[in-house]
């Protein structure tokens, strides 16, 4: 896997064919859980949201709109060379409360969103987890317990 190789995925993975087509695939996906849930099964309360795009955020943020659900959003890091992904919330049921939480670890600080629902005490929170580097490969791999996303009723096994 040489700089070439690596250079011409990205610049495929970076199309406007293909992020058009990923953005649609998670939007679907969203209108699908939200609505009928998993094999036509009860639907999701909330869904959960990491790496999200500016242009993603606005589709889901309309799609939400249009079916009289609630969503949340951060907003991106606008440092250069910072990573500018944002975490989102969207629910069936209405937002009492949104917030942008910060949480510094290290020298590096990440904002998740959070929203509470109305009459409930609890908050729900989008993280985004750092993956850890296994040891010899410099790989990546997601510590065990960490179940960044779900749908929801107790889900976590279903990242969007």
């Amino acid at each position: 896997k040489g700089t070439l190789q690596k250079s011409i995925l990205i610049g495929a993975m970076s199309s406007p064919a293909v992020l058009a087509a990923h953005r649609k695939l998670v939007v679907d996906t969203a209108i699908h859980m939200l609505a009928h849930g998993r094999r036509e099964g009860a639907p999701a309360d909330v869904m959960f949201l990491q790496e999200v795009s500016e242009d993603l955020r606005d589709e889901l943020r309309e799609v939400c709109q249009q079916q009289a659900w609630s969503c949340t959003f951060t907003e991106p890091s606008r440092v250069p060379g910072k990573c500018a992904a944002i975490t989102g919330i969207l629910s069936r049921h209405p937002f009492e409360e949104v917030e942008a939480m910060q949480v510094a670890e290290n020298k590096k600080s990440r904002r998740f969103a959070t929203a509470r629902l109305v009459d409930s005490p609890i908050w729900l929170v989008s993280v985004h987890v750092p993956h850890e580097r296994t040891k010899g490969h410099g790989r990546r791999r997601q510590p065990a317990g960490d179940a960044a996303a779900g749908e929801g009723r107790g889900g976590g096994d279903g990242d969007v």
